[in-house]
């Protein structure tokens, strides 16, 4: 018989392997075994053969397992995204309906209900929030710092004759309102303030004690692209925050408000009678 493997050009010479090294799912090799002995072996296409199902069926175990088809999930349209920032930043969206860009009014007159010595603490940190308002703030700002102070007076009073000290609490105060504000972005750092109050240590202890007794959950939210006004941290308390953000925010609800009216109406179902009438 005659031996005429070697002349294909997929067949390799035999080595450990009884079947040698072909391309599984593309060739079949045939051997021709006498008395248990190899004598002849010969390799064709195993296309149009009977033995192509079992090669197709080899090829899918062989196969890794398709990735699960995911469906993706469009974001919201803008107007959402920003409203759902909002209620983040003010509270809810009952908060963020009733937001305005009034002026900060703050009653110089202590709160009712605090004891002696919580006025008497008071009076000396919204004196610290002030210097420093005069120094490097505003007029906004100094309204906003004055009645967080009063807060802080009414809704954690121990804070205030605690073990915290005036300026600890006063630089508390400032941090909080900074960085809801967006106000460390500029020239004006939380260094500067602190070193305006002669504190040792930074801002971030005092801002720390004042966040909790607001209880400001200080949630991660990135705004918008279409937001313009900064870096704000979403604290979901609307009085610490200053007449200019807050006229800026309103600017916002308003716009996506306006859009969300416009698209309810385009999807709403055509009355033919409305046209008559």
């Amino acid at each position: 018989m005659s031996h005429h493997w070697n002349e294909d050009p997929f067949r390799e010479p035999f080595g450990d392997h009884p079947f040698g090294d072909v391309r599984p799912g593309e060739r079949v090799t045939h051997l021709v075994l006498l008395d248990g002995r190899l004598v002849d072996a010969w390799t064709t296409d195993v296309a149009g053969t009977r033995w192509e199902p079992v090669a197709r069926a080899l090829e899918r175990e062989r196969r890794p397992p398709a990735a699960p088809v995911t469906s993706a999930v469009a974001p919201p349209p803008p107007h959402e995204q920003v409203l759902a920032w909002l209620d983040t930043v003010v509270g809810g969206r009952a908060s963020l309906l009733a937001l305005d860009g009034r002026p900060t009014v703050v009653d110089p007159e202590p709160p009712p209900g605090l004891t002696p010595g919580v006025a008497e603490r008071r009076v000396v940190v919204r004196d610290l929030v002030g210097a420093v308002a005069e120094e490097v703030f505003d007029d906004d700002v100094a309204a906003t710092l004055l009645q967080v102070v009063d807060l802080v007076a009414v809704e954690e009073p121990d804070l205030l004759t605690g073990a915290l000290s005036a300026l600890q609490v006063a630089g508390g105060v400032c941090w909080l309102v900074g960085r809801a504000n967006g106000l460390f972005t500029g020239g004006v750092t939380q260094t500067t303030v602190r070193d305006l109050l002669g504190l040792a240590s930074p801002l971030t202890g005092g801002g720390q004690a004042v966040r909790s007794a607001l209880g400001v959950a200080w949630p991660e939210a990135t705004p918008p692209p279409s937001w313009t006004g900064g870096r704000l941290i979403a604290t979901g308390r609307p009085e610490v925050l200053t007449r200019r953000v807050r006229r800026q925010l309103v600017r916002s609800r308003d716009r996506a408000l306006a859009e969300l009216e416009r698209v309810r109406r385009e999807q709403a179902p055509h009355d033919p009678t409305a046209d008559a009438a």
